[in-house]
């Protein structure tokens, strides 16, 4: 992986990038609406419960879930960074009081701000950054901080950044959810899932370089686990735990 910073903003921040969704409006609309996803044999799994958070709708696979949204987070405030056209938003945006989503791509910030409006996802704010600037963001504000498929494509000094941030931007006792790599291309069939987006190469995070990215930030783990909702491998670990 180029873990060149200016080469990672230049390729995320382009305007193709998740150009794929051609229709944003119904996508968010059927993602708020469901509440859940089905798999190929039409089961429900919710999106939520499939990242160890418990919403109400679907318990999960996981054994101890990391809270219940549905009943903690109706006056929370929670960031996204990595946010993308706000997929997460539509499936969180029903449980808490304000989303913030960040993102490096323009053109995705501008079409999911359109995108929730039209929608009806009211209480959801995307916003473009560059250079990992949160400074327009309140210190020690945010209850919930949350990424999915973004440190997967980060240099590692992007991502020890947003770790930072994401101690100083969450509440005391606020938590945290973060979604890292742990295999690479040939070890898992799956692959394609994961975030192999346009043929990107992705950062695969050993255990001594995932400690090594959370020491000295006083972010407490709680635990760390594998997903196992969207495929049997072990290329999903989620790290969660809360702002001492």
């Amino acid at each position: 992986m180029n873990d060149k910073r200016e080469d990672w903003e230049r390729i995320i921040a382009g305007d193709n990038y998740f150009d794929c969704k051609n229709h944003y409006t119904e996508d968010l609309r059927k993602r708020r609406e469901d509440g859940c996803q089905k798999d190929e044999n039409g089961v429900p799994q919710d999106a939520l419960a499939s990242i160890g958070v418990k919403s109400g709708i679907h318990q999960g696979s996981f054994r101890f879930p990391f809270f219940d949204i549905a009943k903690e987070g109706q006056n929370w405030s929670m960031l996204e960074i990595g946010c993308g056209y706000g997929a997460w938003a539509a499936h969180f945006c029903q449980f808490v009081k304000e989303y913030v989503g960040v993102d490096i791509s323009l053109h995705n910030v501008e079409k999911g701000n359109v995108a929730l409006k039209e929608a009806g996802i009211n209480n959801a704010t995307l916003k473009h950054v560059c250079n990992c600037n949160l400074d327009f963001l309140q210190n020690e504000y945010f209850d919930l901080i949350f990424t999915i498929a973004v440190f997967i494509h980060t240099p590692l000094e992007i991502t020890r950044r947003y770790l930072e941030l994401t101690y100083s931007k969450l509440k005391k006792g606020g938590r945290f959810l973060h979604h890292f790599n742990m295999c690479s291309h040939k070890e898992e069939q799956d692959w394609s899932i994961c975030g192999g987006i346009d043929g990107r190469e992705t950062h695969v995070y050993t255990e001594e370089e995932l400690k090594d990215l959370f020491r000295g930030i006083k972010l407490k783990i709680l635990d760390q686990f594998n997903n196992k909702s969207f495929a049997e491998g072990k290329w999903m670990r989620y790290v969660y735990g809360v702002k001492e």
